[in-house]
């Protein structure tokens, strides 16, 4: 659960046969999470991700609304995360923003950290467009405006 309230959750199936729409629905009850709040899609058919934010999520946004995209098997540490990002987009003008992330060692049942350390992209980088040839600054979470 988030404390910030101006959300919406578009939860796509990407006609899985997993029982993830079940899972889904039980926790939208169980946080009693009001039905204006999400929008469930079920593809017909097996598409990419890229194509389900192209598709469905850009589709059912509006203008200049900030799209966060979290896979299934992530979860938003902390309940200000959407503050966070609303606070990026709106004070520093961001036009993409993206997050750390911690990975979870079932072996070892640790919580290992994702990027240990400093992965912004340098002035050089932005300078001479590395974006693509400089090894990879993010991970989840990843957002952009509409």
């Amino acid at each position: 659960m988030q404390n910030y309230s101006n959300y919406r959750v578009i939860i796509i199936d990407d006609n899985s046969k997993d029982g993830s729409m079940d899972v889904y629905t039980k926790y939208l009850t169980f946080y009693n999470i009001h039905p204006n709040k999400y929008l469930f899609i079920r593809n017909t058919k097996r598409v990419t991700a890229l194509q389900n934010i192209y598709l469905n999520a850009i589709k059912h946004c509006a203008f200049n609304d900030i799209v966060v995209t979290v896979d299934a098997d992530d979860e938003l540490i902390g309940r200000n995360v959407f503050q966070v990002f609303n606070w990026g987009y709106q004070t520093l003008k961001s036009g993409v923003l993206y997050s750390n992330y911690y990975h979870y060692n079932h072996v070892s049942s640790v919580m290992d950290p994702g990027f240990t350390y400093n992965r912004y992209y340098t002035d050089n980088d932005k300078r001479w467009n590395r974006y693509r040839t400089v090894s990879m600054r993010f991970s989840h979470l990843r957002s952009f405006r509409n």
